[in-house]
This record gives structure tokens, sequence and C-alpha cells, in this order.
């Protein structure tokens, strides 16, 4: 799990949170009852974006969050978000993983062996 936080010590009710990798949609559920602004999440699977969705509409209210249905690695808007949470599947590939994340013109890039 990688948290980035530009105001780690501001109250969750003025942050936003962007969840690079939505799976169940349970770390977004944890934000939201947490009390954090509002989250984004982004999800590759268009059949987990909607059941995250579903569970999201259970409980909080519309404005709350957004499901997107994307590659979150190719999107690039950080700016906009005060938390960049991003809790990727790893554990579905016992192969070597590559992680690349860019801002800008940076690239922080790390490899991941299980």
């Amino acid at each position: 799990m990688h948290i980035v936080s530009s105001s780690a010590a501001e109250t969750p009710n003025r942050l936003t949170v962007w969840d690079a990798f939505g799976g169940s949609g349970a770390d977004a559920i944890a934000f939201l009852m947490t009390g954090y602004r509002k989250v984004d999440v982004y999800e590759l699977d268009r059949a987990r974006a909607q059941a995250i969705s579903q569970r999201l509409k259970s409980y909080f209210d519309a404005g709350l969050y957004n499901v997107t249905v994307d590659n979150s690695m190719t999107v690039g808007k950080l700016k906009k978000y005060d938390i960049v949470y991003a809790d990727p599947p790893w554990a579905r590939s016992a192969r070597r993983c590559r992680l690349r994340l860019r801002r800008g013109r940076s690239v922080l890039q790390k490899q991941i062996a299980r």
C-alpha cells in the first residue's frame, strides 16, 4: 500500500482522495466513513467499477464519490487530489510487475518481485 499526501496534517473532512486501484471499493468506503471530503475511484475492470458504484451508492450521497473505468496510471491528474492512494492488485500475479508513475516530466519507476 502506498499513500502520498501533501496535506497529511489536515483534518480528513477537507481532503480529497484519488483511489488509483478500486478493487472491491472497500478502501473508498473506509475513506468516506472516516470523513474524507471526496473520493475518486479508478478501476480498470468495468464489472468491478459497477459493483463499486453500487456499494458506494448504498451508503453515501452521490456527490461524495466518483467511479471511473480507466487505467489510473494514465490519468496524471494528481494536482487536484490531496491524497493519492495506490494499493495495486499484485496478488493476482507471481511474475515481476512494473509500476510507473508520472508527474509532469518526472518518472518514478520501481520493480516489484513477488
